[in-house]
């Protein structure tokens, strides 16, 4: 879910506006005129729509055919792809800023943890790319396709989509386009993908 510093509501603008007059009559100001009370609100309402738009993001799963997955063997082969393992309880990818281009995550509800893959084992993982909050979309997709078939080869497993169909490169295709298409449509909006701004406007 996107999460905007202006989502305005007709009483969070009354409540602003009054603060602002109560302020100026204390201190024997004019206060500047603020923007009309319905053309504010329908910026916001604007800017609301626009994130519901590009608000997207896109996953991919390895699952196991066979036997599960072991732990440390997924935590050695993530490290060895230059991923971290984050508080959240994925690992991450990062770009050399150490912003986030994709996370790897488990398909069971177990997080992942220096504790818990110590033990664990699973029959899937996950690979996501959060669209408007990564710089460069379709190099850190491929970047994330290369780490899900590495992973899968190493473990044996299989790529697949959230209905577990085949992810083959068409599919693959299809997408990476569909990336380049969001973040066009962001920097027509003054809003470039992985920006200052769309980190603010959209929650990690």
């Amino acid at each position: 879910e996107h999460q905007l510093l202006l989502d305005l509501t007709e009483h969070d603008y009354s409540r602003f506006a009054d603060g602002v007059q109560q302020v100026a009559e204390q201190f024997l100001a004019v206060p500047a005129g603020l923007p009309a009370r319905a053309e504010t609100l329908a910026r916001a309402a604007e800017l609301d729509r626009f994130c519901a738009e590009v608000d997207v993001q896109i996953g991919v799963n390895v699952i196991s055919q066979n036997q599960p997955f072991v732990g440390t063997k997924l935590r050695g082969l993530a490290e060895a792809q230059g991923l971290v393992l984050g508080d959240d309880g994925s690992f991450h990818a990062q770009d050399d800023d150490g912003n986030t281009l994709f996370t790897l995550g488990n398909l069971e509800p177990t997080l992942f943890s220096a504790e818990s893959l110590r033990s664990l084992q699973s029959a899937g993982i996950t690979l996501v790319i959060d669209v408007p909050r990564v710089l460069n979309g379709a190099q850190a997709f491929d970047r994330m396709m290369q780490c899900a078939n590495l992973l899968a080869d190493a473990l044996g497993g299989v790529v697949v989509d959230d209905n577990r169909h085949p992810f083959g490169s068409e599919a693959a295709s299809m997408i990476r386009s569909q990336i380049a298409q969001f973040h066009a449509h962001m920097g027509k909006h003054e809003i470039p993908a992985g920006g200052a701004l769309a980190l603010r406007l959209f929650s990690a």
